[in-house]
């Protein structure tokens, strides 16, 4: 029976633990998958039961790229040791790209995104193909997908909540002006050392067109996007002042108020007097400390009671 070494920093076995869930549901009785300590009976030798009877068997290595194996000897050895036989090496980068991890794993084996569904199951069909079984090319149940989430959420704590909502100004029946709140929270353990947000919204609502801001710009998106304003918000370009009077709000457990609210940074106020919009959406990016912390959308129907 074909072996696959799934092989991975011991602090992070329950990734390691997934990926062979995955082939044992849908492989049992054709593909033996070993993981280390999963695998390894009580009172065995580990050093035999790892290395000789599988790793030097295996028809196939799958280590579980991170930041934290990158430092460990043993994911590039195991990995050596299947690749300098012959055998197939399929990467999966866990928090870390291709090149951050480096070489020779960069240079030597085509790589995959560990939360990427569509990758995730193309290294399911090409290891089995690779080890000489038919692949079985069954996606990723529902709860498999639930899960794989719960692992994100696991490697990637939420470090913000995005809050957006709307209060209307003024209402006659062909014209309704509102002003958009848009918030964020801080839900991490350290303060925000800077914050980044990407907001699209429908062009034609909105009031203001023209900014003339550093820490504020509005643009049209170009076509097929033009019926969206780009808005991209830079804490960090604040005046002195500005930094100075909101930076208390970046602190963990504080709520800064970018959009709206009476002490918010900026008031956006749009106008409705179509339906045109109503097939639109608010979508936006935050990031924090240079990472994507928060990606969402809200349709533009619930966003007025025109």
């Amino acid at each position: 029976m074909p072996i696959i070494f799934v092989s991975y920093h011991s602090d992070e076995l329950i990734y390691a633990s997934f990926i062979a869930r995955l082939f044992d549901r849908r492989y049992t009785g054709k593909i033996k998958v070993f993981v280390a300590k999963r695998d390894i009976p009580s009172g065995a030798d580990p050093s035999k039961t790892m290395l000789v009877e599988n790793l030097l068997h295996a028809d196939a290595v799958i280590p579980i790229c991170s930041k934290k194996s990158a430092l460990s000897g043993w994911v590039w050895w195991e990995s050596a040791s299947v690749w300098t036989r012959g055998k197939s090496v399929h990467p999966l980068f866990l928090g870390i790209d291709a090149r951050e991890f480096g070489d020779p794993m960069k240079l030597l084996c085509q790589g995959r995104n560990y939360f990427e569904i569509s990758e995730l199951e193309e290294v399911l069909v090409e290891t089995a193909r690779n080890c000489g079984i038919a692949p079985s090319g069954e996606p990723l149940t529902a709860d498999e997908i639930r899960e794989l989430k719960a692992l994100k959420e696991s490697l990637y704590p939420p470090t913000c909540k995005v809050n957006i909502s709307y209060k209307p100004l003024e209402e006659t029946q062909h014209r309704h002006i509102y002003q958009l709140n848009l918030s964020v929270e801080n839900v991490s353990t350290k303060k925000f050392e800077s914050l980044h947000i990407q907001f699209w919204f429908p062009y034609g609502a909105i009031e203001t067109k023209e900014l003339s801001y550093d820490w504020l710009q509005l643009k049209q998106c170009p076509r097929p996007l033009d019926q969206y304003g780009e808005y991209v918000f830079n804490f960090d370009a604040l005046p002195d002042g500005g930094k100075r009077q909101f930076s208390i709000d970046l602190l963990p457990g504080r709520t800064l108020n970018v959009f709206g609210h009476p002490k918010a940074i900026y008031n956006f106020r749009y106008v409705v007097d179509t339906l045109g919009f109503q097939d639109l959406e608010a979508k936006w990016e935050v990031f924090v400390d240079g990472i994507l912390a928060s990606r969402g959308s809200k349709k533009f129907e619930e966003l007025n009671r025109f």
